[in-house]
């Protein structure tokens, strides 16, 4: 799951855990029961969103690529790909059995060139929490977008996951299957 994403393939794990062999958040949200996607932000950060929300009729609006350190076409291309996500979410709690979720093997990929400060408290977590496997994927050129599927592609591969079963979780509140 990538940024949201990590609040839903968590809800996954927890009721389809038997189904699951690996969870991979790509800088993505880590949460504790009973905590939202705002819960790990700034209060300034929360306060600027749900502000956004409001002002946007309860949705918000995807960001602007350069937040991801792309430009050109590359942004262009992110640009046209992104939704709003429904505003509901973002204060919306996640109730789970933690020992449950943690039963899986769990990776954080965290990218960081550009660190995105919503993603520090996940990364804290990942980073000092026991049972994660914590990899860094530093981008930061007009490529990054590609680059980093790349890499979280062969980041699956030495984890070896089959990508004909990857549960991919965007961060606009969908799930695909890849086959």
């Amino acid at each position: 799951g990538h940024s949201y994403g990590g609040m839903v393939i968590t809800g996954v794990a927890e009721r389809l855990k038997e189904r699951l062999s690996h969870l991979v958040y790509l800088d993505a949200v880590i949460p504790r029961p009973g905590e939202s996607w705002s819960s790990g932000h700034a209060e300034e950060t929360r306060a600027s969103r749900r502000a956004v929300i409001a002002a946007n009729g309860g949705v918000l609006p995807p960001p602007d690529p350069a937040i991801f350190g792309l430009s050109g076409a590359d942004a262009a291309w992110v640009a046209r790909r992104q939704t709003p996500q429904p505003g509901a979410v973002y204060d919306a709690p996640l109730h789970f059995d933690p020992a449950r979720v943690a039963a899986l093997p769990r990776t954080f990929v965290s990218c960081t060139a550009p660190a995105l400060a919503t993603i520090d408290a996940s990364r804290q977590r990942a980073r000092t929490e026991g049972g994660w496997t914590f990899v860094e994927l530093a981008d930061g050129n007009p490529e990054a977008a590609r680059a980093k599927l790349r890499r979280s592609l062969e980041i699956t591969k030495k984890l070896k996951l089959d990508p004909k079963h990857y549960l991919v979780v965007q961060a606009q509140d969908r799930l695909q299957a890849l086959k």
